[in-house]
């Protein structure tokens, strides 16, 4: 049972590491947001926030996992 676990714990770490570190680097294009504040609420870990009357993400905050690229109604974070 340890043995698992400990696997397991690793396989995690690995994975929240690599998102972590994977460079990906998602950007607002202001010109199609409309800012209705999907990607912020679907944001877990607060890389979003408005700059004014747009959002903007914060990089040092995002892991890259694209959950506020599925909500976008106007597909306008790449």
């Amino acid at each position: 049972m340890k043995k698992t676990f400990g696997a397991l714990l690793l396989i995690a770490l690995i994975i929240v590491s690599c998102k972590s570190i994977s460079g990906i680097a998602f950007k607002i294009d202001e010109d199609n947001c409309i800012s209705c504040g999907e990607c912020m609420n679907v944001c877990h870990h607060n890389a979003i926030v408005y700059d004014g009357d747009k959002p903007v993400i914060i990089q040092s905050k995002c892991v890259g996992c694209g959950d506020c690229v599925s909500v976008c109604p106007k597909s306008a974070i790449k």
